[in-house]
């Protein structure tokens, strides 16, 4: 388990959700514990983590804004768990982060990316997302990545 994990997973996602459920774990109901609360250990996990360049520290406006990201995760996992449907501030955040980055979609053909493909993708840093072991075809797999993802972003 990379040492970034903060609590010792029972169920630990497959990566990359590992560093989400991680990300989400910062903070620690039960024993009352923040690790992005405080601008040391936050800044040490946020680089651990690879989710700060080693050359940036946080300041305090990032921590806001890490805790604030996180909460609204936090707040969709509990809708999804049966809980109450997240409040519009709690998806704020997640919102205006989604805002910045622009998404791409990259559909695979039927018999498999290839290797010179692959490696053009882990260069350009892109997370890799299946729609499941069934082969669709690849207008097919299109039309469900494309509405599955606008269900998500609306």
């Amino acid at each position: 388990m990379p040492a970034w994990v903060p609590v010792p997973e029972q169920k630990p996602a497959p990566a990359p959700l590992l560093l989400v459920q991680a990300f989400v774990n910062t903070r620690d109901l039960d024993r009352g514990t923040d690790l992005l609360a405080d601008p040391g250990p936050a800044d040490r996990w946020l680089h651990e983590s690879g989710l700060l360049a080693p050359q940036r520290q946080a300041g305090p406006g990032d921590l806001r804004a890490a805790r604030d990201v996180r909460e609204g995760i936090r707040a969709l996992l509990a809708s999804n768990s049966g809980g109450p449907p997240p409040a519009a501030p709690d998806l704020q955040p997640l919102e205006a982060l989604a805002g910045q980055s622009p998404l791409r979609l990259a559909i695979g053909p039927e018999g498999g990316w290839t290797e010179d493909e692959l490696d053009l993708f882990r260069k350009e840093d892109w997370t890799p997302v299946t729609l499941g072991p069934t082969i669709l075809r690849a207008e097919t797999a299109a039309i469900a990545s494309v509405a599955i993802t606008t269900s998500l972003l609306s």
